[in-house]
């Protein structure tokens, strides 16, 4: 049973664009300001690609707010990263920077994205920067989104969130020992060959 449940929480967090928690050890940096984020602290993670390979980018709350933005799409071949679906050229969206990560989402799921950062402090989506370039469509679609989520009220943040492991780099393979049926070479002329 609680195998289960850790496997369901594992794959929840995994289809989680955004995660807030309480930072597990002292050891993590915000990655906009740079300072430590201390032991105990609240945190807010962004999934996103970093030297390579997927991981969790954490940031201040506070900190997190300053780095969204409304765009407009450049062009229609990125995607949103929590619906999928396919942006229109000019289409507007809310882009989240973490480092040198930008994550674009559509407005419609503007809510489901920040339920549980809107649960630790209040985001104002008129305070973040591109809202007054925004088509009046785009603030209807925008406001239905954030009226649609269900957490709108507080909540203390978990203590110690089941998470996914980061994958771990690949070990070097041990260099194979030259058999004695193998012909090794002596001399220059016989490398060149």
């Amino acid at each position: 049973m609680l195998k289960r449940f850790i496997q369901t929480t594992a794959q929840t967090m995994e289809k989680r664009l955004i995660t807030v928690e309480k930072a597990k050890s002292g050891r993590a940096k915000c990655r906009r300001c740079a300072s430590k984020i201390e032991k105990g602290e609240t945190r807010v993670g962004v999934k996103g690609w970093i030297a390579g390979r997927q991981a969790i980018m954490w940031q201040k709350p506070d900190c997190f707010s300053k780095g969204m933005e409304f765009a407009k799409a450049k062009s229609s071949r990125g995607k949103c990263k929590i619906t999928g679906e396919q942006f229109t050229k000019g289409e507007d969206q809310l882009v989240f920077t973490v480092h040198n990560s930008r994550i674009a989402i559509k407005l419609s799921a503007v809510g489901s994205a920040l339920e549980e950062v809107q649960s630790i402090t209040t985001i104002r989506m008129e305070d973040v920067e591109g809202f007054e370039n925004l088509e009046e469509s785009s603030v209807s679609v925008l406001k239905n989104s954030l009226s649609g989520s269900s957490n709108t009220k507080k909540r203390p943040v978990e203590e110690d969130p089941v998470q996914e492991e980061e994958t771990p780099t690949p070990k070097k393979k041990k260099a194979k020992k030259a058999s004695a049926s193998k012909k090794i070479p002596v001399t220059e002329r016989e490398i060149l060959k």
